[in-house]
This record gives C-alpha cells, sequence and structure tokens, in this order.
C-alpha cells in the first residue's frame, strides 16, 4: 500500500487526508513541528500532499532531490490549482523539446519549423 503525506495540519489539508485515505495510507504532519523533515524521511512516501501557501513550503525541492521518486502535488487553493512536481518527468532529449514545452505553457507561436 503507498504512504501519503499530508503535509500541514489545517482543516482543508484534513480533508484532502480523509479524501485520499481510500488511495492509500495517509499521515498527516504537522508542518510547524522541528522534526518533520525527519519523519518525513522515516516515512519515506510516496506521495507528499502539501498547501503552497504555507511558509514553508521550500522543503519541497529538497525532498525531490532527495528522493526523486517522489510525487509532490502543491496545492493552492487561493487560486484553485496545484503544483505536480515528480523526478519522473520525460528527459530532455534535445533543444527542440525543451522549446516544445516553453511554447506549450506559454502560448508561443511554433517557430522551431521555420
Amino acid at each position: 500500500m503507498r504512504t501519503i503525506v499530508v503535509y500541514g495540519d489545517s482543516l482543508i489539508m484534513s480533508s484532502i487526508g480523509a479524501a485520499l485515505d481510500r488511495v492509500g495510507q495517509v499521515v498527516q504532519l504537522d508542518a510547524d513541528q522541528p522534526d518533520t523533515a525527519q519523519q518525513l524521511r522515516t516515512l519515506a512516501p510516496e506521495i507528499v500532499v502539501f498547501d503552497l501557501a504555507h511558509k514553508r513550503a521550500d522543503f519541497a525541492l529538497e525532498l525531490l532531490l532527495e528522493y526523486p521518486a517522489l510525487l509532490l502535488i502543491g496545492v493552492d487553493l487561493g487560486r484553485d490549482c496545484m503544483l505536480v512536481l515528480s523526478g519522473r518527468q520525460p528527459r530532455l532529449l534535445t533543444m527542440d523539446d525543451l522549446l516544445q514545452v516553453i511554447k506549450s505553457h506559454a502560448n508561443l507561436p511554433d517557430t522551431a519549423s521555420s
């Protein structure tokens, strides 16, 4: 069974944790505790869900560098969106691949073929 960490103890994060309970073992961690980073390492979760608005959300990139197979999902409730980070992203093969990704997100015209 996959381990999912819900990082934060707000009512919203608790609700998200309750909803995720059917897809894995959910562990909720208080983001303001000083030993949270060690708890994350001990749990070795496959997925971490966190609030992007939390003042200590910068842990996410450090965690991803340490555990590249980890799926990080940052939830931004103020903007009604999420940020998904994973070390399992497609590899950059050519400069055209990089340009295509940038253009698809920036709605730029395709000039690579001209």
